[in-house]
């Protein structure tokens, strides 16, 4: 076998040896991604002479992606393709770089049984690292989507582990270096985040109260002072948060929040998560008018009507896109904040989100100037902070949470006479 000429080489033909892993574990996410994507990276061969001194290839690397390959029914690899659904590919091992070569041995080592949490996620933080630099070098966009799609893992789940792996890598005897497990790992690191954010907010909520003057703007906002001579510091990353609410919700702190703003469908059991996380004596404003009783929380008989103005009949329904429902509900007996005597608001659309005047329509009546204001559903985040509350905010579109993040840092610019963002 003349390896110059060989453009394929059939899978059967292939040794795995009997060294290599046997349990493959579930393939499901890897084979989805060969059928979408193909091969992100090909398998590894090298050819060794038998004893009639005729080459013969052995596997290198890539056993799970041959096994993969096998169940959905291919019978060979084409040499030097790749992310072709239709040409899984393979490499042989001297064509690779020394750094490739590293990459290889790492993407095997991650899957061994007998390493470590730490180890798995120090591994996958450098073949992460060398796919950004290899790809890099080749003109091609690397992330953490890419990293998940390479070892079968959920994004989510990468850039929890990249944020682990640093921490090891910062602090090797710290508290989350030395967990038992990686889900004792990620509770500490959140517990410790929740807990720098509940501190962050509370010295701007003392900064709010000690700047409230009796002069009021013409919203009837109470004025900032403008004559602080320290920086404001905002930890934006503890105000909007680019991920999904129900993926972390477990590691937040119960009772945390003053008050929740739903603005999109929640399951039931994420909103037993929101009410887990309201205060005694807290509001929850949900949109829709549909929900019956919650668990640990009142359903207020009386639904806000949104007016909306200018929006175009639907030709087969008289009245259906004129009216928007929020049902209020409340945890324990809280007291107006600044009740209000009607129950209808009329206001234009304004994109996609309710406009600012319906949020502070909706805010002012159910918490106080100073109050967190859990967003599970993301939103305008810029019109809940100008009404004097703070907002943590759960934005998985990306466009969007870059979008409110930008607003913010203007709202807080323009509002603050210095301000540093951290």
């Amino acid at each position: 076998m003349n390896r110059f000429n060989m453009i394929t080489i059939e899978l059967e033909h292939i040794d795995i040896q009997k060294r290599q892993r046997q349990n493959m574990g579930d393939l499901t996410t890897l084979t989805e991604s060969i059928k979408e994507l193909g091969l992100i990276q090909p398998i590894v061969i090298e050819l060794i002479t038998g004893e009639d001194k005729v080459l013969y290839p052995r596997l290198v690397a890539g056993r799970r992606r041959m096994e993969a390959l096998m169940k959905l029914g291919f019978k060979e690899v084409f040499h030097g393709a790749s992310c072709d659904p239709t040409k899984p590919g393979f490499v042989f091992y001297d064509e690779q770089t020394e750094l490739k070569r590293q990459l290889v041995e790492l993407e095997e080592d991650i899957r061994r049984k007998d390493r470590t949490w730490q180890e798995k996620v120090i591994g996958i933080d450098r073949v992460h690292k060398i796919k950004v630099v290899t790809n890099f070098e080749e003109g091609v966009e690397w992330g953490q989507k890419q990293t998940g799609e390479l070892l079968g893992m959920s994004r989510a789940k990468v850039c929890y582990t990249l944020v682990l792996a640093e921490e090891i890598l910062r602090e090797r005897e710290g508290a989350v270096a030395k967990a038992e497990t990686y889900t004792d790992a990620l509770k500490i690191l959140f517990e410790r985040q929740e807990r720098e954010a509940m501190e962050e907010q509370q010295r701007r909520r003392a900064l709010v109260q000690q700047a409230i003057t009796p002069e009021q703007n013409a919203e009837g906002l109470p004025l900032f002072e403008q004559d602080a001579v320290e920086a404001t510091k905002v930890r934006l990353s503890s105000i909007i948060i680019n991920d999904h609410f129900n993926l972390v919700a477990d590691s937040l702190a119960a009772g945390s929040v003053d008050g929740a703003l739903v603005l999109d469908a929640l399951r039931d059991d994420e909103l037993r998560q929101v009410c887990r996380l309201l205060r005694g004596d807290t509001y929850l404003v949900t949109v829709g008018s549909n929900r019956g009783k919650l668990e640990g929380l009142d359903k207020i008989p009386w639904p806000v009507i949104w007016n909306v103005l200018g929006a175009p009949p639907d030709p087969n329904f008289p009245f259906k896109n004129n009216a928007l429902f929020f049902s209020v509900y409340c945890k324990g007996a809280p007291k107006p904040f600044n009740p209000h005597p009607s129950c209808v608001f009329s206001a234009n659309r304004d994109g996609e989100w309710p406009p600012a005047s319906l949020i502070e329509f909706l805010l002012r009546p159910t918490s106080a100037i100073g109050s967190t204001i859990l967003m599970p559903c993301g939103g305008p985040c810029e019109a809940v902070a100008r009404l004097g509350r703070f907002p943590l905010s759960f934005e998985p579109d990306k466009a969007r949470f870059d979008a409110e993040r930008e607003a913010l840092k203007a709202h807080y610019e323009n509002t603050l006479s210095k301000v540093e963002f951290v």
